[in-house]
């Protein structure tokens, strides 16, 4: 009896990450933004609303958050009997005990006709995961060469940077206020177009040089479309013309740098990082309030505040400096780290400077960032791979 081959574990363990990060996305855009209160609603008022149809645009975001846990659910696991005990715990958990969470939320509506299209945009997950399994696998292959982890961390940190935060809606009321900027547009901000296109530029580079896709040129186009989708459906903030033109164009120059090579990206990339975090230093990029004070504390405004308006620039900051460790690795261990390290103590030293001159809050947050990174940079550096001798074979001569 011929059975369905298990997965590579390459393949599998991939997929498991991308199902804790749907895991960790739905529980998030579901509870966002975490207004709880002491006393919930009815448990009337839950099973009350199950009218499938009476609101579309709510019926179709339920319907598409749970497609990709879906795809990656049917990805995760080779055995049938696995699929089936993980919906059924992926529902019950993700589709019924948000629902009843969201009793305790006076912004968001418990419904039972949620967990109805949960059910179908995970179960529509898992059958297009089955029907392009293979194109899926065969994609995944990756490159013949290494492959750098780090950069997909990069990655992660750039769409956090501009997707933030991460809840796309139907509303046409919102999207139309929310993209009046990009057509009646302000004055044109060049340095809006700069920051967008350098973080962009990283992004691309790294995409392409990651080693992971077969073909690298269609998941950067994909990255991109799905970003600038977020950037038009997400409406928080404004929506600029200079943000949709500096992702595009930092994209094909990160393209442009990746086909340089290894080393010569990196030699290119080392300055554009370096300008990336000058930029984060020198302006109150991070929306600093005049007091001259510097704390010792990181992210103090995000910690104390409760400012999330904060992420983005702090995803810029570790967009920098994750791109300056890198390239100074990629580089070598001489030389270039050691400059690197160098720039990432100048920094904090700007940040005391910035105090005493302009009157800006300071703190370590740039530095403790690099204290993240770092290790992440050195254990995640790919190494070459060895060829595996046949037994009976003697090497090639050269």
């Amino acid at each position: 009896m011929s059975t369905r081959p298990a997965p590579p574990a390459r393949h599998a363990a991939a997929a498991r990450v991308l199902l804790a990060a749907m895991t960790w996305f739905i529980v998030y855009g579901s509870l966002f933004p975490f207004d709880f209160e002491d006393a919930p609603r009815p448990l009337s008022s839950f099973l009350g609303e199950a009218d499938l149809f009476a609101n579309r645009a709510d019926a179709i975001d339920n319907l598409v958050l749970f497609v990709p846990f879906g795809i990656a659910l049917q990805a995760s696991f080779a055995r049938v009997r696995a699929r089936l005990l993980g919906a059924g715990l992926g529902l019950l958990v993700l589709g019924v005990g948000i629902q009843l969470a969201q009793l305790y939320l006076p912004s968001r509506t418990a419904s039972l006709s949620d967990v109805a299209w949960n059910a179908a945009g995970m179960a529509a997950g898992m059958l297009l995961a089955a029907r392009i399994r293979a194109q899926l696998a065969n994609q995944m292959a990756g490159q013949a060469g290494e492959h750098d982890n780090f950069l997909l961390l990069l990655v992660v940190v750039w769409v956090c940077y501009e997707s933030f935060p991460f809840l796309p809606t139907l509303d046409v009321g919102l999207l139309r206020a929310h993209a009046r900027p990009a057509v009646f547009a302000p004055p044109f901000e060049l340095a809006r177009l700069l920051q967008h296109a350098a973080a962009a530029c990283v992004a691309g580079c790294a995409v392409m040089r990651a080693g992971w896709l077969r073909r690298p040129v269609r998941g950067l186009v994909l990255l991109g479309a799905l970003v600038l989708l977020l950037e038009v459906a997400v409406p928080y903030g404004a929506l600029r013309r200079e943000t949709l033109l500096g992702i595009v164009l930092g994209l094909v120059g990160g393209w442009f740098l990746a086909g340089l090579g290894g080393r010569r990206a990196a030699a290119l990339v080392l300055p554009l990082a370096l300008a990336m975090l000058l930029y984060t230093v020198l302006t109150p990029y991070r929306g600093q309030w005049r007091g001259g004070e510097f704390t010792l504390i990181p992210f103090s405004r995000f910690l104390w505040h409760s400012a999330l308006g904060v992420l983005p620039p702090t995803a810029f900051e570790a967009l920098a400096v994750g791109a300056l460790l890198w390239s100074g690795l990629r580089l070598g261990r001489g030389p270039a780290l050691g400059w690197c390290l160098l720039v990432l103590i100048g920094v904090g030293m700007l940040e005391v400077l910035r105090v005493a001159l302009v009157a800006y809050q300071g703190d370590t947050t740039v530095l403790a960032l690099a204290l993240l990174l770092a290790p992440c940079a050195a254990a995640m550096r790919p190494h070459p791979r060895r060829e595996r001798r046949r037994p009976g074979l003697a090497p090639a001569s050269p």
